[in-house]
């Protein structure tokens, strides 16, 4: 049974931990977020403040969640800038919300394509001017294709880009800049499942329960991916406590493992 209440209280309380966190911490310079509903409702309920004061939302196909399941793709472009007036879609790929045709390709569900497209936002926000970018994304998405931490519905990690850096053969930056530190905040769902057990526990998403496609055994290596070249390393000030909301299993994957071939 869907717990549209229970999604909203997560959203709350993730709203508080971060006003509480952040300004002392971390100046957010931007927000970019998946345009599904569900990443859409949880950045505009939890982020609210940011909103108010000014800092840019900014919707991005490449964060979206990873399956073509129905629950996973999202709606059309011009009903979501009418639903959220206060994030910009117009960056966004006009291809979205299209994953199963030849020009979707780069969104498609196999463990390639999603750590390719995992790689490619990373190498976007490696070149932003932006020091710090807080990313709502999709718990599925981040642990198995951007990070390999594990995160539960509505708790949020803390990273910066691992070095060495990238070569500047690949994406230059500029004499002194630095990488972008992401802040990822796994979504509340619209209609979330039940909330862990306890602050160990995670509760399966839609994308975890409803995968019927043969997965890459665990361990399997990353022979057949592309290079990944942008890595990210975990603050301690989350790491420690199993997310910022210490809600998230404290484990890692490798890149790539439970995703399809």
């Amino acid at each position: 049974m869907f717990q549209i209440k229970l999604g909203f209280e997560q959203c709350q309380a993730l709203r508080e931990t971060l006003r509480a966190t952040l300004p002392g911490k971390l100046d957010v310079q931007l927000v970019l977020v998946s345009p599904m509903k569900r990443t859409l409702q949880t950045a505009v309920a939890a982020l609210d403040w940011l909103l108010d004061a000014g800092v840019p939302f900014q919707a991005h196909a490449g964060w979206q969640e990873t399956t073509d399941h129905p629950c996973d793709v999202g709606s059309p472009l011009p009903d979501l800038a009418k639903a959220f007036p206060g994030v910009d879609f117009t960056q966004v790929d006009p291809v979205f919300p299209d994953k199963t045709s030849d020009r979707a390709r780069a969104y498609a569900y196999n463990r390639r394509a999603l750590v390719a497209r995992a790689q490619s936002v990373l190498a976007e926000l490696y070149g932003r001017p932006e020091s710090v970018v807080l990313v709502v994304s999709h718990s599925a998405f981040l642990s198995k294709a951007v990070s390999g931490s594990m995160f539960a519905n509505a708790d949020f990690r803390i990273f910066s880009f691992a070095e060495p850096a990238p070569s500047a053969a690949i994406l230059p930056l500029k004499a002194g800049e630095k990488a972008t530190p992401v802040l990822p905040a796994a979504p509340i769902l619209e209609s979330p499942p039940p909330p862990p057990t306890s602050t160990m526990a995670v509760p399966p998403t839609e994308t975890e329960t409803e995968t019927d496609t043969p997965a890459a055994p665990s361990g399997s290596g990353n022979a057949d991916l592309p290079p990944l070249v942008y890595r990210l390393e975990e603050w301690d000030e989350t790491r420690l406590k199993c997310g910022g909301m210490g809600w998230s299993l404290d484990s890692i994957r490798e890149i790539g493992d439970g995703l399809p071939l």
